[in-house]
């Protein structure tokens, strides 16, 4: 009998460790299964956080474009200026020397300073109209320009809006 016992032992036994394999394999499936779904939703979080980046990078590159443009739209302006000075200076120097009516018609030229002052000068260097091609693209800087128009004015050394 003790043969017998000895072997429905060793079969319960073997038993036993077969069933705790089992379970242990099911265990180490469940475990790789929940960290394959960690890793997918990591991989998605990262997608997300590179998309997030992508879109970033490609908002930084359309700003400093826009501040380009920008630069490039106030480099024209003082250029707009400097003439408009130049041509002020034409005209009072035409004052001294006597022609009153070529200085009044250089200072139409020079944007219209005084009340008969040329409509067709006045619109060509009218700040609205040189940012209006641009207005999509610097959109809130142009919109707070034009709450305050005497900032960019005083940026470039101008008083008021003396255009």
């Amino acid at each position: 009998m003790d043969l017998v016992t000895d072997i429905q032992m060793a079969g319960y036994r073997f038993q036993h460790a077969c069933d705790k394999v089992d379970r242990e394999r099911n265990l180490a499936k469940e475990r790789e299964a929940k960290a394959a779904q960690i890793l997918a939703d990591a991989t998605a979080r990262e997608a997300e956080k590179l998309s997030i980046i992508q879109r970033a990078e490609a908002a930084e590159l359309a700003l400093g474009q826009a501040v380009m443009k920008q630069e490039r739209i106030i480099t024209e302006l003082e250029k707009a200026k400097a003439e408009i000075e130049k041509l002020k200076e034409e005209a009072e120097t035409r004052k001294r020397k006597g022609g009153d009516d070529e200085a009044a018609e250089v200072n139409d030229k020079a944007g219209g300073m005084q009340a008969s002052g040329s409509k067709k000068a006045r619109s060509s260097l009218d700040i609205s109209s040189v940012f209006a091609r641009h207005r999509r693209i610097v959109s809130p800087i142009f919109m707070r320009w034009r709450e305050t128009p005497d900032l960019l004015g005083e940026k470039l050394g101008w008083q008021g809006t003396a255009l």
